[in-house]
C-alpha cells in the first residue's frame, strides 16, 4: 500500500478568466503536492518524493510502504534511464509466465527490483497497450515528456483507488449563463428559418412557443431575416388551438396576449369533444405510434390551419420541456443531484433529497397512472450508466418490447435506456 498524488495543468487553458488559486502557479506545486502526501503519509510511511516536468505541465509525488526492493533508488516516481518518461505507481504487479516471456524481448535496464519499474518497461516498449499487460492490484500515472500524454489508470476491479478532480468549477457568473444559453436559442432559430417555402410558428400560452416566436420576431426585426420564403413585409404567421374555456385546457387568451404583444399575425382553431373524436383515427394512423393522451390529435388538428394556408414549415418549441423542467415529471431528475457550481444555491441539501424522493414517487404515481409499464425502474446497467435518472427510464416505458412484432427482440433484446446510455458523450 502506498499513496499517489498528481497536479495535471492542461496544454490549453481555458480562455475566460478564473478566479486566482494557488495551484495555478507551479512555485506552489511542491508545497501542495507535500500537504498532500501528509494526508496520504498512513498509506506509505517509509519514504516520500515528489517530481515536477520541465514544461510545468505535470507533477508526480508518492509516499511508499517499501515491500520490494527497500534500497533507496526504489523510491519513487520512477525515471526511464533514456527516455523522458516517469510513473508513480501505488499496489503491486504480478510476474507472470506470459510477462517474464515477454520482458526476455526488452531490451530494458532495470534500475531496481521494485515491480513498479515494469510500468516504465512495458510502456516504452508497447505504448498504451502496456496496460493490457499489467496483472496485480495498482493505480498509477505516468508522463510522457516525449508528446505530453498524460496516462492515469487502475487494476480492472478498482482494488486500489483511483481518484481525479477538476480544481477549477465553471467561472461564469449567473448572467453569463444566461446570455449564453439566449444566444445559442438565438442561433437554434436563426438556422431554422432558412427555407424556401413560407416558415409559421405554432404558439401556445406556454414559455416554449412563446420564446420561439418572440426570437423569431427579433431576428426579423434586428437583423432583417426572412421566415423562409415570405416577404420582409409580411407579419410573422403564428398558429394556435383553443379549446372550450370550460375545458381546463384553453391557453388561447395567453397566446393571444403574446401574439398582440410581439405584433404578428394570428391564426386560431377551435377544437372541442367532437372535433377531436371527428379526427382521431387519421392522428392516430399519422402519428404511427401508441400515446398516453388525446395531445396528438389536437396536434393533427392544428397542422390542418397551416397546410391550409400554405405552410409547409412550422417551428414548435417542442422539448423545451425536457431542457428546461417545464413539467413536473422532469422535475426529479433536476434534483438528483446538488449543484456544488451553484454558490448562492437556496434550496438546503435536505430540503433537496426531501423533495427529491417527493417528487419521484408523484412521477412514479403520474407514468403508472397512464400505463406507462414500471418495469424501467427496476435496478439495471442502464440506470447506474445513466445517474438512475427518471425520465429516461420513464419515456422508456411508453414502448414495452410486448407491443412490436416477436422478431424484433429475437436476434438482440432491445434496451433504450442501454441505447441512450451507450450514446451519451463521456465529455
Amino acid at each position: 500500500m502506498c499513496g499517489i498524488t498528481c497536479i495535471i495543468s492542461p496544454a490549453h487553458p481555458r480562455p475566460q478568466p478564473h478566479p486566482p488559486s494557488p495551484i495555478d502557479d507551479p512555485q506552489n506545486w511542491p508545497s501542495l503536492l507535500n500537504k498532500s502526501l501528509d494526508l496520504l503519509n498512513h498509506r506509505g510511511p517509509d519514504s516520500r518524493g515528489h517530481w515536477i516536468s520541465p514544461d510545468n505541465r505535470v507533477a508526480l509525488a508518492h509516499t511508499r510502504l517499501s515491500i520490494n526492493d527497500l534500497s533507496p533508488p526504489a523510491t519513487q516516481p520512477l525515471h526511464h534511464p533514456s527516455l523522458p518518461i516517469t510513473t508513480i505507481v501505488n499496489g503491486e504487479l504480478y510476474l507472470s509466465p506470459h510477462l517474464s516471456s515477454l520482458l526476455s524481448h526488452i531490451a530494458y535496464p532495470f534500475q531496481t527490483r521494485s515491480d513498479s519499474e515494469l510500468v516504465l518497461a512495458l510502456y516504452a516498449h508497447c505504448g498504451l497497450s502496456f496496460l493490457s499487460e499489467l496483472r496485480g492490484e495498482f493505480a498509477l500515472c505516468l508522463y510522457d515528456g516525449r508528446n505530453g500524454d498524460v496516462v492515469v489508470a487502475r487494476d480492472r476491479y478498482g482494488i486500489k483507488p483511483l481518484f481525479w478532480t477538476e480544481m477549477e468549477v465553471d467561472p461564469r457568473s449567473d448572467q453569463e449563463m444566461i446570455e449564453g444559453v439566449r444566444a445559442r436559442m438565438l442561433d437554434a432559430v436563426r438556422v431554422r428559418l432558412r427555407a424556401d417555402v413560407p416558415v409559421g410558428i405554432y404558439l401556445s400560452g406556454g414559455i416554449d412557443s412563446s420564446v420561439i416566436a418572440g426570437m423569431a420576431a427579433h431576428l426579423v426585426k434586428e437583423e432583417g431575416l426572412r421566415m423562409g420564403s415570405e416577404d420582409k413585409t409580411k407579419c410573422i404567421t403564428c398558429f394556435s388551438i383553443a379549446f372550450d374555456e370550460d375545458s381546463g385546457f384553453d391557453e388561447s387568451a395567453i397566446a393571444n396576449r403574446t401574439a398582440d404583444h410581439l405584433g404578428v399575425k394570428y391564426y386560431k382553431k377551435h377544437m372541442n369533444e367532437t372535433e377531436l373524436a371527428a379526427r382521431f383515427e387519421d392522428a392516430t394512423w399519422h402519428c404511427e405510434h401508441h400515446n398516453p393522451d388525446l395531445n396528438y390529435v389536437g396536434k393533427y388538428a392544428l397542422s390542418e390551419v397551416p397546410q391550409e394556408l400554405g405552410f409547409k414549415v412550422v417551428l414548435t418549441g417542442e422539448g423545451a420541456d425536457e431542457q428546461f423542467a417545464g413539467y413536473p415529471v422532469y422535475l426529479p431528475d433536476y434534483l438528483r443531484e446538488p449543484d456544488h457550481a451553484y454558490e448562492r444555491n437556496p434550496l438546503p441539501e435536505d430540503t433537496r433529497k426531501t423533495q427529491c424522493i417527493k417528487a419521484d414517487a408523484e412521477t412514479e404515481q403520474y407514468y403508472e397512472s397512464i400505463g406507462a409499464d414500471g418495469a424501467n425502474r427496476n435496478a439495471s446497467l442502464a440506470r447506474q450508466l445513466l445517474n438512475n435518472i427518471t425520465t429516461v427510464s420513464s419515456m422508456a416505458a411508453f414502448s414495452p418490447s410486448s407491443l412490436f412484432s416477436h422478431w424484433t427482440t429475437e436476434f438482440d433484446p432491445s434496451d433504450p435506456q442501454l441505447t441512450i446510455a451507450n450514446a451519451v458523450d463521456e465529455d
